[in-house]
């Protein structure tokens, strides 16, 4: 019985290890085909610009070349491919770049910045993530409010908090360890999110999607419809739309009674879908 029993034991064992041997190889081979995908659209994006301006370098040779070529062609030529080598660095830029949006401002413009800096050392500090303490630590991850110069009081929508990072690597870390939660400065900053900082292409394109979300929240009452990644996303718990007082102008009119309920209303849609 002893040798039967641990002859059927052996036999669930192997095929327990096997079955969680075909598991991994099928999470693994999952994990790698995404990676790859991703990847590959990086690089195709790079060959892109590249092959644009190696073709804008032929054609400036092509002018050059010709005896009837114009000089407002060639001018024309040259702003084009300053215009794409200019792209091409903001693109570089923004890829180690996050947007913080949502983060009320302090007292004064110092008080604010040391704010931020303690925020952003929390946020850092509890993500486990080695490389981006020393960095820290040694000055490379910055953070400033943008625009810069203009404060706001507290109590009014804050500044984007914009935060630079020495590659997209550590930026990809940073701002996923962002989403996973709020720390225990941000906690009540309810409607604050991290994203990564768009051009000025994508906030075209994010500007008119948060309007779109802004007019079903009208419709709803509620902050239930959120723009996340160029997507407009339904949450499953509605929240209370934020809250921005509107000073009235004569609290003894009816007429002002009605104006300001829609004034606050339209308000709150406004902040809680902002462009930023």
């Amino acid at each position: 019985l002893r040798m039967r029993f641990l002859a059927t034991f052996w036999t669930c064992a192997n095929m327990l290890i096997e079955r969680f041997d075909n598991y991994s190889c099928q999470m693994q081979r999952s994990i790698s085909d995404t990676l790859e995908r991703f990847f590959g659209e990086i690089q195709s994006i790079k060959e892109t610009q590249k092959l644009i301006i190696e073709r804008l370098s032929e054609i400036e040779k092509k002018v050059n070349d010709s005896h009837h070529s114009a000089s407002s062609q060639k001018s024309l030529l040259y702003s084009s491919m300053v215009k794409i080598k200019n792209d091409s660095q903001k693109i570089e830029e923004k890829s180690r770049m996050i947007a913080w949006i949502g983060i009320d401002e302090q007292a004064n413009e110092e008080a604010t910045r040391r704010f931020d800096h303690e925020i952003l050392k929390e946020a850092i500090y509890t993500s486990g993530d080695d490389e981006l303490k020393s960095e820290f630590d040694r000055g490379q991850i910055t953070s400033r409010r943008y625009p810069v110069g203009k404060p706001r009081k507290p109590g009014a929508r804050g500044r984007i908090i914009k935060i630079t990072l020495p590659n997209q690597a550590l930026r990809d870390s940073l701002l996923a360890h962002m989403r996973s939660g709020r720390q225990s400065l941000t906690q009540k900053y309810v409607h604050s999110f991290a994203r990564r900082d768009y051009t000025e292409e994508e906030l075209h394109l994010d500007r008119a999607l948060r309007k779109e979300a802004g007019q079903l929240n009208a419709q709803a009452g509620k902050l239930l419809y959120i723009v996340r990644d160029f997507d407009i996303i339904k949450l499953k718990a509605p929240r209370d739309l934020p809250h921005r007082s509107v000073t009235p102008v004569n609290s003894h009119s009816s007429d002002f009674d009605r104006t300001s309920k829609t004034s606050n209303l339209s308000q709150r849609v406004t902040d809680s879908t902002r462009p930023l």
